[in-house]
């Protein structure tokens, strides 16, 4: 066979290969192995007349293009002939172009690829040459190499997309889309229905990486930088349903907009719940009421109090009425939790704790099942659970955690919480003012001198909202004086104050104002300063104001006054093992929570119930709410994590501060 006979062949094939495609690729094959692959598959005493240098720039130039057929790569040497010795050079090229990896899209100007004849004065040499039709040429005025970039970064993103956005999310986004659960979901529904299509697909799909080059051009390939993208990346990490439509709203909606305080979930979501908790045998179980002192087992107590309050005659109890300034037992007898459990309780006939205002982010309801026999649904071997103050398994922590806040492995955070009615939609705004006039706030979320962030910021609050400023670089903090207070934004009187806590170097301050906040009013709540060498100290706070003592009632009972203690126990995950975090819950006379909190929290759940967490007791822990009752065990509690302090009288003669 003469060349000219091959290269016919060969275009007739290069016709086959474009035939439907609207682009070509590019592999990543070493264009000289490619080249001395072409040259050494003839035989020696035939080689020197193919060595040629139009033919060596068209093959190290174009032989590495290929199309993509059936989600197989084909390249322009896959084809037969009958002649042994090119059949030999064109399967040692398909096998080096086809077994490598598509790198770009093929991107040219030029029509005409090589070199067609050359002519001497006696002869007339044939190379390898092709023309392309107009449909795989480009017309555009930037250079290949640009146009060869965007595509690159195109597949990219795509393949990105394909690869961290789940289906489960973009079927959750559209049921909340029909049922008009998502602000502007309508007009991302033809997106995030394509988006599914290719998800779909690419499940399915064995060359993931050829699938993405081939539908990168998708009008839905960057979706994952979009702000539905954002909602889409938060749901496939496994971001609660509401924190994430929340977060996704604050980016989209207007100031004005105001989304119902109704729990988010999807019909789906509804009948994935029932469907397993009917398979598990766990529908006793979810059945939930407020615990009272007749299902708590001795041996799970570490103190309960049978006897009267000790009052002497009616002078004291009129004293007892009179609010305590925490602020003026200063000088206390110290002792530490676990010298208080094993060194005190055991003598104690009668304990009581002053309960401060800043305790209300403390208070906390011990919950159990309706049917004592019920299968327990947590990692622990008993039915109890616990919910703080707010409806969480801890407190302001993590409500902020649960809004995206950072509250692990920080210097400093600031957090605040309030509660906003529905009538009155009062917006809270944390601030930090930093050495060097720099102020951390919603205008300015990062501090250029220190790195400090409001990594939390409700924009539009229902219900319970939080704020978050953190500092998590020790070295880039300055010395000097840190201020933080809290700033009516909104201009509407707040109906009701706020609660904020200052964690530095892992010991936790609370604060409490009581009062309501005028529009556009400023509180300062905390000072402090910051030295590299000698570390953080308290200049100012709220509590140190100087104002009168007051006494406000939450969940029944008065703060800053001392209350009978009924119990003391450990959180139910320590009653028999120790399973997770500890917490110290002190059981108050008369303190009822009124409210109707969820009790099943994911991090309470036993493992073989994990993996349906999200999805499935998201949803039931928010449905199942604990009916009230007269009758309960609450009170208040404290994390064995974070540095707290309480008061405690004992015995109706000794007062001691408990440091955890």
């Amino acid at each position: 066979m003469q060349f000219n006979e091959f290269k016919v062949l060969f275009q007739s094939n290069f016709n086959k290969l474009i035939e439907g495609q609207v682009r070509l690729y590019v592999t990543d094959v070493n264009k000289n192995e490619l080249w001395d692959a072409y040259l050494n598959a003839f035989p020696d005493d035939e080689r020197q007349g193919f060595n040629c240098n139009c033919c060596r720039q068209f093959i190290k130039q174009y032989g590495n293009v290929v199309a993509i057929k059936d989600g197989e790569v084909k390249s322009m040497w896959d084809f037969t002939v009958d002649d042994v010795m090119y059949a030999g050079v064109i399967a040692a090229l398909d096998k080096l172009v086809s077994e490598s990896n598509i790198t770009n899209v093929f991107i040219t100007k030029q029509s005409k690829l090589g070199t067609d004849r050359s002519l001497t004065l006696v002869t007339e040499w044939q190379h390898f040459y092709y023309e392309l039709p107009r449909t795989l040429v480009t017309q555009s005025s930037l250079t290949e190499d640009t146009l060869m970039s965007d595509k690159r970064s195109k597949k990219e993103t795509f393949k990105r997309a394909l690869n961290e956005l789940s289906i489960d999310s973009t079927e959750t986004v559209l049921e909340l889309i029909a049922q008009n659960q998502l602000y502007r979901g309508e007009s991302n529904k033809t997106s995030l229905i394509e988006l599914l299509k290719h998800q779909q697909e690419y499940k399915d799909t064995i060359n993931k990486d050829n699938y993405c080059w081939i539908n990168s051009s998708s009008f839905i390939a960057g979706i994952r930088n979009t702000s539905i993208g954002s909602l889409l990346i938060d749901l496939s990490n496994s971001v609660d349903i509401n924190v994430a439509v929340r977060k996704y709203e604050a980016m989209v909606a207007p100031s004005n907009y105001m989304r119902t305080n109704q729990v988010i979930s999807t019909k789906k979501q509804v009948e994935e719940a029932n469907q397993l908790v009917i398979e598990l045998g766990l529908e006793s179980a979810l059945n939930r009421r407020f615990a009272n002192e007749a299902d708590i087992n001795v041996n799970d107590a570490l103190f309960i109090n049978r006897s009267q309050k000790l009052n002497t005659n009616v002078f004291d109890s009129i004293l007892d009425e009179v609010p305590v300034n925490p602020k003026s037992l200063v000088k206390l007898d110290e002792v530490n939790i676990d010298e208080f459990i094993n060194d005190v309780l055991p003598g104690a006939t009668n304990v009581e704790l002053l309960l401060e205002s800043h305790h209300s982010g403390n208070l906390v309801s011990l919950v159990t099942a309706v049917d004592s026999a019920a299968p327990t649904l947590f990692k622990w071997d008993n039915s109890f659970s616990w919910v703080y103050n707010g409806g969480n398994a801890d407190s302001m922590r993590e409500r902020v955690k649960a809004a995206g806040g950072r509250v692990d492995d920080v210097v400093s955070r600031f957090s605040i919480q309030w509660n906003d009615n529905n009538d009155n939609i009062i917006d809270f705004d944390a601030h930090c003012r930093e050495p060097l006039y720099c102020e951390i706030a919603y205008n300015n979320k990062v501090s250029r001198n220190t790195g400090g962030s409001l990594d939390v910021d409700i924009r539009v609050p229902r219900g319970v909202a939080v704020e978050n400023i953190v500092h998590i670089d020790r070295r880039r903090m300055l010395d000097g004086e840190y201020t933080y207070f809290v700033h009516n934004y909104s201009f509407r009187t707040s109906n009701g104050g706020f609660t904020a806590e200052l964690e530095i170097d892992g010991t936790l301050f609370s604060y409490a104002y009581n009062k309501n906040l005028r529009g556009g009013e400023t509180i300062p709540v905390v000072t402090v300063k910051f030295d590299k060498l000698k570390g953080f100290t308290i200049v100012k706070s709220l509590d140190s104001s100087g104002s009168s003592v007051s006494s406000k009632e939450i969940w029944g009972i008065k703060t800053n006054l001392f209350h009978k203690v009924n119990l003391v126990s450990l959180s139910p995950n320590h009653w028999t093992t120790a399973i997770g975090e500890k917490h110290y819950l002190f059981m108050l006379e008369g303190c009822v929570n009124s409210d109707n909190p969820r009790s099943i929290f994911n991090e309470y759940l036993k493992s073989e119930l994990v993996q349906h967490s999200r999805k499935v007791f998201d949803v039931l822990g928010d449905k199942l709410k604990t009916p009230s009752c007269s009758n309960q065990l609450s009170g208040v509690g404290f994390n064995s994590t974070l540095r707290n302090n309480f008061v405690v009288r004992v015995n109706g003669n000794r007062t001691m501060r408990v440091k955890v």
